[in-house]
């Protein structure tokens, strides 16, 4: 009788221990997923999506590229893209930025041609030498990413070193001091044989002649002469869409419009319609041509910029 009684109770216990365990476990993974959606919470709040970073450097990127082709001076827009090919040499605007090298080292290469003619000449003076060297230095750099520093300094070392240095008093004495004959000693008394003989003057021309030096003319880039303005795309003009389109552009030595990249694009939506018709406008406008001594040479990366705004 007892014994079955125990039994009962023993066996009523079991369920509530069970129950007991199952709540604990239930606990546990609450508050592990707590745990877990917390720490999710905060690594999100520290850090930047991906994407995102990616899209800020990109940006950055090509911000440097404009800023280079923006450059009026050709030496510091030589030094600015030489340090973008440096410092982004996988970027898809490298092959646009050694064009634009080849242009500006040409007309360079030009300049130091006419600079070496003026200072290997003979005819001309070490000051005429010296200013020629400080119009080149002026007008292309010595301390600038790209520039001859190293050889303008011994073109500078060359001259000074060859020629001593002008006294003007004894460039331009000539001596007069009449030449003494002796006195034929078999004529008696005080009478001098032949008498006395002094020199005729003679005019000497100087030896150091002058040549007048054609300066170096700081080339000119092209003007506007025709403007086409970009029509608004339809699609974007009826959703009052707007943007800003940049490109650079190829001239040609006719003035002509040869070629044009994008260099920045911003625009919520509609980017392509915004830039074919800005490629359109650019590849219609005339401009006054590059001009490098007082001839017309082709010109590439110059910047123009399309705003397509809606008028109230």
């Amino acid at each position: 009788m007892y014994q079955d009684v125990d039994a009962i109770e023993e066996t009523g216990d079991k369920p509530a221990a069970r129950q007991g365990v199952t709540r604990l476990k239930i606990s546990v993974v609450i508050l592990l997923g707590m745990a877990l959606l917390l720490g999710a919470i905060l690594f999100s709040g520290n850090s930047k999506p991906i994407a995102t970073v990616d899209a800020d450097i990109e940006a950055a990127q090509y911000a440097d590229y404009a800023k280079a082709l923006s450059e009026r001076d050709p030496a510091l827009r030589r030094a600015r893209l030489v340090d973008f090919i440096e410092n982004y040499p996988r970027h898809d605007r490298v092959s646009a930025a050694k064009a634009q090298l080849d242009v500006i080292n040409a007309a360079d290469d030009r300049d130091w041609a006419s600079l070496t003619d003026v200072i290997y000449n003979p005819a001309n003076s070490r000051p005429v030498k010296l200013a020629a060297i400080d119009l080149y230095e002026d007008l292309w750099g010595s301390h600038l990413l790209g520039s001859r520093e190293t050889d303008i300094a011994d073109l500078r070392d060359k001259v000074k070193e060859k020629e001593p240095p002008e006294d003007p008093e004894i460039a331009t004495r000539i001596d007069f001091t009449p030449r003494t004959d002796k006195f034929d000693k078999s004529i008696d008394g005080s009478q001098m044989a032949g008498g006395i003989v002094v020199p005729e003057r003679s005019y000497i021309p100087p030896t150091d002649t002058v040549e007048i030096i054609r300066p170096l003319v700081r080339p000119q880039r092209p003007r506007i002469r025709k403007n086409v303005k970009a029509r608004y795309p339809s699609r974007a003009l009826r959703r009052g869409v707007e943007a800003d389109i940049v490109l650079a552009l190829s001239i040609d030595e006719r003035g002509e419009t040869q070629m044009t990249e994008v260099v920045s694009v911003n625009a919520s939506r509609y980017k392509k319609d915004f830039i074919k018709a800005a490629e359109r406008a650019a590849m219609r406008t005339i401009f006054y041509p590059a001009m490098l001594d007082g001839r017309p040479v082709p010109a590439s990366g110059v910047v123009k910029t399309y705003k397509f705004r809606i008028e109230d």
